[in-house]
Order: C-alpha cells, then structure tokens, then sequence
C-alpha cells in the first residue's frame, strides 16, 4: 500500500544489495490508494530463482509491503537447461553457461521432482551434440513406488546440436527426473522437454 497517487519505483534483488546483491529489475506500483487496503501487483523476474537464499526488496519511496508469495515454475512441460539441475555430479563434465558439456562416463544430471498428475507425458525430446555417432542415456523416473530406468540412445548426425525424440512408458504422479550417462559417453547437453 502506497499512500499516494504517483507511480512508486521498487527494486529486486537477488541478495543484498551493495553485498554482491544481483539486481532482477525496477519495478512500478501504481494502484489507486484506498487507505491501509492492500491492493496485489504481480512482477515478472528475469530469471528463476531456486533454493534457499535472501531476497531483497528496496525503494527510494515511502510504502507498506503486507507479504509476497512466488509463483510456481511449470517445467514438466517446459525447455529445461541442462545446467539448471539441481545436482551433477560423476567422473567428467563441464558447465558451460546454459549447457553441460563433455560429458562422459558415470555421469548424473539429477533433476528433482516433477509433478505429472494432472498431464501424463508420452515423449521426451534431448537436445544435444557429440562428436560420437551414438550416445546411451539412461532417463531415471523415480517415486515412492520404483524406478523406471528408459534407454534413450542418442544418434548425433554431427558435432552441431540436434533434437531426438523419445517415446516413454505410462508416466503419472510426483517423479523424481535425472540423467545418468553410459561408459564411452562424449555428449554436449543442452536441453530436455517433456511432451504429450
């Protein structure tokens, strides 16, 4: 609640500002004022935001804050970097900006959970590039009931990313998503999606 009828100017920050504190973006509030009525205004950042960490709200104006709540990310449908896992790990692997590169043997790129039960997919598209003609994937469902373990074999045409599709079983529930990568693996990863 802004008690003034002049747009009010917030910043976001992605920790502390003058701390290292990355800042997301400025920010208008402008709502008719109703006095102490807390009017909801929804901000889109320019990047996600995952895992535990500080939060910084700042302005050079004079405004009350009642709370905040961030919205959800959907990725069970979405482009989904290969560097945005929440762990990898294995025997060798690079970070290259949006894309894990290099990869080779015993390699995991885990995921975390994903929530098909409202939309169950029946492919997945891999997007990445090998000097390798053929690259064997393992795609890892796991929940409280089991694992499915799904043999992608990726067929590179050159050292140029491309996009294959895989078809997979009958998927439904809270599923934990991870990668693990065969001996004689050299893939580049730049991407994975599920579809229906």
């Amino acid at each position: 609640w802004a008690n003034t009828l002049d747009p009010v100017d917030i910043r976001f920050y992605d920790g502390i500002p003058g701390e290292g504190g990355e800042l997301l973006g400025t920010y208008t509030y402008h709502k008719q004022p109703d006095w102490m009525v807390f009017k909801p205004e929804t901000f889109r950042l320019p990047k996600l935001l995952r895992g535990v960490r500080t939060f910084t709200i700042e302005s050079d104006s004079g405004y009350q804050v009642s709370g905040f709540i961030f919205e959800r990310h959907h990725r069970e449908f979405s482009e989904n970097k290969a560097a945005d896992a929440e762990h990898i790990y294995g025997d060798k692997f690079t970070v290259s900006g949006e894309s894990v590169t290099g990869i080779g043997n015993n390699v995991v790129l885990d995921f975390g959970e994903f929530d098909f039960t409202d939309k169950q997919p029946t492919n997945i598209v891999i997007c990445g590039a090998s000097p390798l003609p053929l690259n064997s994937i393992h795609l890892v469902l796991k929940n409280d009931g089991g694992e499915q373990r799904i043999l992608c074999e990726f067929q590179a045409d050159s050292a140029d990313n491309c996009e294959r599709r895989f078809q997979i079983p009958e998927t439904a529930g809270r599923q934990n998503v991870s990668f693990t990568f065969l001996p004689g693996s050299n893939f580049d990863f730049s991407w994975f999606r599920f579809e229906r």
